[in-house]
């Protein structure tokens, strides 16, 4: 049961992700009924999840209801595909429910894989099905294959690098299983060094400097994801370095990219205690984006770090000033002013760190560090109120 759940949540994704209108394809002789049999589908798939969560029946009767509304499913599909064969995302869905009706069937994955290589052959230029594909595949267990759809998907839009690092990570494929059927491009350097482990950072270290190396076109976002690595492999000089040899194709990116160059090279100094290098670098960066909430709170950070309290508070409530107007999470809010009590702390203004550490509760009531310090600041509270909060 729980097996066929987990597949349920798929099957809905995979219907959510490949809709597509029937009126794109129709020829001028055949009109649109009003509920469409794509439509049918999805009705008879959200039919299937109600029976399936339906605990007043037992559960074999749960069951056969939601591998009823499979067959439903199918057949409203197959119809569609009929009156509409370019449909190829309609071939892979079909080959989907397929092979969830019958996930042991050794001639229903047969036939699935058919699906699968009808399907490409109707859409070899179109990203989605081939994502789609690829999907199928890894829950058929047929991961080389996968790949190769997967790896298409990429190559035809940089945007899918995500969801096939996701996919992959999700069915254990392996990261360098993953690296090798992406383009190399930052779009997909970034994609994997979200998904690396102890283990293999120092890989996806090599292969992120190798790209400097080749001066591909940057992005802001890879410069973060690869001082993270580096800062979690022990990395932090090393990464630095390689941070400050990427400055002329950064540079020749504009001041985005070259703000989150410096932006990371900060970050990175700061990890390493060299204060005044870092506090240089942010301070520069903030210059070449200053809406930027996350580069304020760098300058915060370290400003807090050398002791500069008000310079460190300025900071602070310019990041939430900044955040207020992209309606940043409440969660990043509370980090906010959690940071800005910190500072207030460190000027002896403690009614101002009490009322800065309530707000952050007010926006992330788990943060731990301010629900200690609003009882250390509290009135009457024996902890010390004069006691200075560390970072």
């Amino acid at each position: 049961m729980k097996r066929t759940l987990l597949t349920l949540l798929a099957l809905a994704a995979i219907a959510l992700y490949s809709g597509i209108s029937l009126q794109r394809y129709l020829g001028r002789g055949w009109a649109v009924p009003s509920e469409t049999l794509r439509e049918q589908a999805d009705r008879s798939l959200r039919e299937g999840v109600a029976k399936l969560s339906d605990t007043t029946r037992s559960p074999a009767e749960r069951f056969d209801g939601y591998q009823r509304s499979l067959a439903d499913a199918q057949r409203s599909l197959v119809a569609s595909l009929d009156r509409q064969p370019a449909q190829a995302q309609l071939v892979a869905r079909i080959a989907t429910i397929e092979l969830e009706q019958n996930s042991t069937d050794v001639n229903a994955r047969s036939v699935a894989l058919q699906r699968v290589e009808i399907a490409s052959r109707l859409a070899p230029h179109v990203p989605r099905v081939q994502a789609q594909l690829g999907e199928l595949l890894l829950r058929m267990g047929y991961v080389d294959e996968a790949l190769r759809y997967l790896g298409s998907a990429a190559a035809l839009d940089p945007s899918y690098c995500s969801k096939v690092v996701t996919l992959g990570s999700a069915f254990g494929v392996d990261l360098p299983a993953l690296h090798e059927i992406l383009p190399n491009t930052a779009t997909a350097l970034t994609a994997l060094g979200a998904a690396t482990s102890t283990e293999n950072r120092p890989l996806y270290l090599s292969w992120v400097e190798r790209a400097f190396a080749e001066e591909i076109e940057l992005e802001p976002s890879l410069f973060t994801v690869y001082l993270n690595s580096g800062i979690a492999s022990q990395q932090t000089a090393r990464v630095v370095t390689q941070l400050q040899t990427a400055a002329a194709p950064a540079a020749a990116g504009g001041d985005e990219l070259e703000g989150a160059r410096l932006y990371a090279i900060a970050g990175g100094q700061l990890a390493l205690g060299q204060l005044s290098s870092a506090a240089e670098n942010a301070a520069e960066a903030q210059q070449l984006n200053s809406a930027n909430d996350l580069y304020a709170e760098r300058r915060g950070d370290i400003a807090l770090a050398r002791g500069e309290y008000e310079q460190a508070a300025s900071q602070f409530q310019r990041a939430l000033n900044l955040i207020a107007k992209r309606r940043g999470s409440h969660r990043m809010r509370g980090h906010y002013y959690r940071r800005l009590g910190q500072a207030y702390d460190g000027l002896d203004r403690f009614d101002d760190a009490y009322d800065a550490y309530k707000r952050a509760l007010e926006s992330w009531p788990e943060e731990p560090f301010s629900r200690r310090r609003l009882e250390q600041l509290a009135p009457g509270s024996t902890s010390g109120l004069q006691e200075k909060s560390g970072r």
